[in-house]
């Protein structure tokens, strides 16, 4: 599937520098050649800052800062990834308290009765338990609050992608900086997911999935078109980059399994002078605040951004 070319494919990404706003949106339709012939099976994750990795805020010790006790010292997965088991540990955690906070504040939690007897049982050493529908669901929730996990969110738009790049990169409008919109294969991951689960040659190679949870009970999540990828069995905190060259490397050296489609990874920079007028052209595309966090807050959020379009002082 995807764009077939001669021989493996060894690198994992394909950098498009693209100059005009109004290219970038060209680019990311869905008739672009670069999506043909499935144009559907890709996925798209947006990043004001072209110089970011692709890691999800459980690898990020800034983001479990404020999920410290008082008198402990802050987990820092850099310093502290003595073992996946360490780490799937305290993102196991952080769950439960999560769970507990929602409890005591008298909320509703989507599914609580299979949410409360997943984590009950589950094992704190079992590196794939967001892979449980339920848990993974709870997680999605948890994300979309602040809470870290090892979800990296995506959306199934591409332009939808571009509006996440866009919104923050349009305040620093005036420095030399790029934003970028990430495209993932769909057809690799299942591709990669099919070979682990028929041969033994994946054995030892990072294992990656992509991961769904009910949009009808995240309102955020519908209109975000939003869904997760997730990865673990590595043997240090790594990006997706590097998880996905990993992969390559092992399909390269699985007979008759090498990867003959595009570059799994597609990486599309934007200059951030042009994210004002990217922010406007989305807009008119019907992609803004109002239509990407359903609510009155989504709504105000709408109403500033208008301030930033096609800036120029």
């Amino acid at each position: 599937m995807g764009l077939v070319v001669f021989g493996p494919v060894t690198r994992p990404v394909t950098t498009h520098k693209i100059e005009r706003a109004a290219e970038l949106i060209e680019a990311l339709r869905a008739n672009a050649s670069q999506w043909q012939p499935y144009p559907f099976e890709w996925v798209f994750r947006g990043q004001w800052d072209s110089r970011l990795t692709l890691v999800p805020t459980a690898y990020r010790a800034a983001a479990w800062k404020s999920f410290a006790f008082a008198g402990e010292m802050p987990f820092d997965p850099l310093a502290g990834y003595q073992s996946e088991i360490v780490q799937a540990q305290h993102e196991f955690s952080v769950l439960e308290r999560f769970l507990a906070a929602i409890d005591q504040s008298g909320l509703d939690v989507p599914n609580e009765l299979s949410v409360r007897t997943r984590l009950a049982e589950a094992n704190r050493n079992d590196l794939e338990f967001l892979l449980d529908p339920a848990i993974s669901t709870f997680a999605a929730l948890a994300q979309h609050h602040g809470v870290p996990t090892r979800l990296l969110d995506w959306t199934r738009s591409a332009l939808h992608g571009a509006y996440f790049a866009a919104a923050e990169a349009a305040r620093c409008h005036a420095d030399p900086g790029m934003l970028s919109v990430w495209a993932l294969s769909v057809a690799f991951v299942e591709h990669v997911q099919m070979l682990e689960e028929q041969t033994s040659g994946l054995e030892h190679a990072p294992h990656l999935r992509l991961v769904t949870a009910p949009r009808g009970s995240n309102p955020n999540l519908h209109a975000q078109a939003g869904l997760f990828s997730l990865w673990f069995h590595t043997a240090k905190v790594i990006d997706l980059e590097e998880v996905v060259l990993q992969l390559l490397g092992f399909l390269d050296h699985a007979r008759d399994f090498a990867w003959t489609g595009t570059s799994p990874l597609h990486r599309f920079d934007l200059p951030w002078s042009e994210a004002p007028c990217l922010l406007r052209m989305l807009a008119y595309e019907q992609v803004d605040a109002v239509r990407m966090f359903p609510g009155r807050d989504g709504v105000v959020r709408g109403m500033k951004e208008r301030s930033l379009w096609d800036r120029k002082e």
